[in-house]
């Protein structure tokens, strides 16, 4: 199956916003509350209503534009099932894996994820992917750290 231009648009929008919206749960969840359960239940919180509101802005965004309504309902699913997806897989370690495995693992995949994607959407422009994967790693790693302290912060309240 080939996307069309604005599918793929879709699909970047949902796997950024995926991965880097789970990562933040998945780091300041799990350091705030110390529990597998909590996390799980946040990531798939976010997998499904995050990804309704993506997809609802999505929609609203490119219904304001001049796009025909079967190509707007084409990006909004795109972006849905990818921001669903790229959510739904950092359950996956936390299912199989020690919590501590579980997050290293999490964060290793994401940073691969975005680091990949900014590769990938730099080369389809012409640009340097390089540049562009460090980007997208820089902004994934700025989440992770604030989401980090965050959940220090609340993991204190614990006490």
């Amino acid at each position: 199956m080939r996307l069309t231009r604005e599918e793929l648009e879709g699909a970047a929008f949902g796997v950024t916003s995926g991965v880097i919206t789970t990562l933040a749960v998945l780091i300041g969840v799990n350091l705030a509350t110390g529990s597998r359960l909590a996390t799980i239940a946040a990531i798939l919180t976010v997998a499904v209503a995050d990804a309704f509101s993506d997809a609802a802005g999505i929609y609203t965004a490119k219904e304001a534009g001049r796009m025909s309504e079967a190509k707007i309902w084409s990006v909004t699913f795109t972006s849905f099932f990818a921001k669903f997806i790229f959510s739904l897989i950092f359950v996956i370690p936390l299912l199989i894996l020690r919590a501590i495995t579980a997050v290293a693992v999490s964060i290793i995949g994401a940073f691969a994820i975005l680091f990949l994607l900014g590769a990938f959407v730099a080369a389809r422009r012409g640009k340097s992917p390089l540049q562009s994967a460090v980007e997208h790693s820089l902004i994934g790693m700025g989440v992770a750290f604030l989401s980090y302290i965050l959940g220090q912060l609340l993991a204190n309240l614990r006490q």
